[in-house]
């Protein structure tokens, strides 16, 4: 941590000047800190992404598929961060009209989730109901958020 007085108080006290070059090297340096130890324990988020369009009926989708979904997901620490949120077209092709985003601790959490017993039941009544893309985005470079 590196405590310097600003070249331009503009009429502020020394003491709020220090306090918050203080406060803004210890942010980083505690945020950078703590991405280094994630990485180093193997803990960076991955997402998985299903874009979707719902073919079939809605009541048999929500009923045998959307129901079930949470318990699959307890045992891999799987969280939703969008369910079934609208998608907006900014730029190229249109995607489904849909999208859900899943967050995972890890990749070996993801994949484990997807190929789990519990969730391959599911997929067959997701199939049959549902057009999907999904895929898996990983973060290499994660960065604190500032």
């Amino acid at each position: 941590m590196i405590i310097a007085p600003a070249a331009d108080t503009e009429g502020k006290s020394h003491e709020s000047i220090y306090s918050y070059r203080i406060d803004v090297a210890s942010r980083d340096w505690v945020g950078g800190t703590t991405v280094e130890m994630l990485r180093a324990q193997g803990k960076q988020p991955v997402y998985f992404i299903y874009q979707t369009e719902l073919t079939g009926d809605a009541a048999t989708y929500a009923k045998n598929y959307v129901a079930h979904i949470p318990s699959t997901l307890e045992p891999f620490g799987g969280r939703f961060l969008v369910r079934g949120g609208k998608v907006t077209r900014v730029e190229g092709d249109a995607p489904l009209p849909r999208i859900s985003i899943i967050e995972f601790d890890s990749l070996d959490k993801a994949q484990g989730w997807y190929n789990s017993p519990a969730y391959q039941k599911l997929i067959p009544v997701r199939q049959a109901v549902m057009k999907t893309n999904s895929f898996i985005a990983e973060n290499p470079n994660l960065m604190p958020l500032r």
